[in-house]
């Protein structure tokens, strides 16, 4: 871990993934320095957090149900797979229940579908309707 760590950018930031991997292996890349971990499973994201050090930063990389939303927004420090303005809206509403800001999330957006809603309008000069793809991204942003 540290000669990658050596290798890379002081600005970059290197995520262990740690999906399928036993505690124990966490703990040797814990003990080597390694404090940001990514899983991609919420329960097991809440059982390895109860098991290892407090100051690991953790980072959600796989699919997040809405429902699930509440278990993760009070600790999580990045959510990476949010596809749907209706999860972000969820975790936005946790994250204020918890007293926390909005946890950072990367958002998922389908440039295929963006570009076939916007395209035509910009042809035409009209401007997309507010249900539209176009519209929902540029209120994300």
């Amino acid at each position: 871990i540290a000669r990658i760590k050596s290798q890379i950018p002081h600005t970059v930031r290197l995520i262990a993934v740690s999906k399928t991997v036993a505690v124990s292996d966490i703990m040797t890349a814990y003990n080597a320095g390694q404090r940001l971990f990514g899983e991609n499973k919420v329960q097991e994201l809440l059982n390895k957090r109860e098991l290892l050090p407090g100051d690991i930063e953790w980072h959600l990389i796989g699919h997040l149900q809405t429902n699930k939303v509440k278990y993760v927004v009070p600790f999580i420090s990045m959510i990476h797979s949010v596809d749907s303005y209706r999860l972000l809206s969820a975790i936005n509403k946790d994250a204020a229940k918890a007293g926390r800001p909005i946890a950072f999330c990367i958002l998922k957006i389908s440039v295929s579908v963006v570009l076939w809603e916007w395209l035509p309008s910009l042809m035409t000069g009209k401007k997309s309707e507010r249900n539209s793809p176009v519209f929902t991204v540029i209120s994300l942003i």
